[in-house]
């Protein structure tokens, strides 16, 4: 529309995804394979500023605590290759009171992809955090029951049958 600005955030050939903002708005956590993997990045806004590298073995989808004091995000238990159902990942918090420089990043638990299936979302999280910070919520693929064919009904000029029971008046 008329009068809308697009501003580039970013300036790299890399694939950037999963991004999310502070809950300030002033710093901008997001994935990126600049460096041959995905790794976790933190930017300042507004300004040209520099990347933040936060992740120290990989990582995708960051999120923000509720009071932007923490990020949180899951990392390979192993491999840099394509994610598969047998994936798993640590979910991984990083101390962010000063965002210009990450604290160290810790392990809060270990997750299947069956429980965070990232590929499934996009370029958005699968999860999020309670309001009060205490809590995670994920999407969860379950599996699905597909019933079996066990007969097919072949219908022809089924045209005919529309015009009788509904003809064009």
């Amino acid at each position: 529309a008329e009068g809308d600005k697009w501003e580039r955030l970013t300036n790299s050939t890399a694939q950037e995804r999963y991004p999310v903002w502070s809950p300030a708005g002033m710093w901008l956590a997001y994935t990126s394979n600049v460096s041959g993997r995905d790794e976790i990045y933190v930017q300042q806004y507004p300004g040209a500023h520099s990347p933040i590298l936060v992740s120290t073995a990989g990582g995708r989808a960051p999120i923000w605590s509720p009071n932007g004091r923490e990020l949180f995000y899951p990392e390979p238990v192993s491999g840099t290759g394509a994610v598969t159902s047998a994936t798993r990942f640590r979910v991984m918090s990083v101390s962010m009171v000063d965002p210009a420089r990450p604290g160290r990043p810790q392990q809060l638990f270990e997750a299947a992809y069956a429980v965070l299936p990232l590929d499934s979302c996009a370029s958005a999280g699968c999860y999020s955090m309670s309001p009060d910070g205490q809590s995670f919520f994920t999407l969860q693929l379950r599996p699905r029951d597909v019933p079996r064919v066990t007969s097919l009904r072949l219908i022809l000029n089924w045209f005919d049958d529309v015009r009788r029971l509904a003809p064009a008046n």
